[in-house]
């Protein structure tokens, strides 16, 4: 399963060995164990990457034709996944989609975000 982490100061992408059911369970538990909401919606998600050689390799061998691909500019690609938006409220900023393909998939989905140069560390 892929979770993409948005926050104020960006995107972060991790692979996780883990349902999406599972984790939705878990979060619902803590959401209600410490008094917060917290909605499940069904949706897109998608993120930027740069339309470069690295990236078009890993473009050209996703199978999964949910992913849509579509080109922003002659700069940059953008990349739409189907999952699940996990927030407190539906009109929040800040949150976690879930999405889940084949593992090859998902292993390419996370090289490809990489190599664009959006890995970054939430405790910097």
């Amino acid at each position: 399963m892929l979770k993409l982490i948005y926050t104020e100061t960006g995107i972060h992408i991790e692979l996780l060995d883990q349902s999406i059911e599972a984790t939705i369970a878990l979060r619902e538990t803590f959401a209600a164990s410490v008094g917060r909401g917290m909605v499940c919606d069904a949706g897109r998600a998608s993120f930027l990457v740069a339309a470069c050689e690295t990236a078009m390799k890993h473009l050209a061998r996703l199978t999964d034709r949910t992913i849509g691909v579509c080109r922003c500019d002659g700069d940059f690609i953008e990349v739409s996944l189907p999952g699940f938006w996990l927030a407190e409220h539906c009109e929040a900023e800040d949150g976690v989609f879930l999405a889940s393909f084949e593992a090859s998939v998902e292993a390419d989905l996370v090289a490809l975000w990489l190599c664009a140069g959006h890995a970054l560390s939430l405790t910097d």
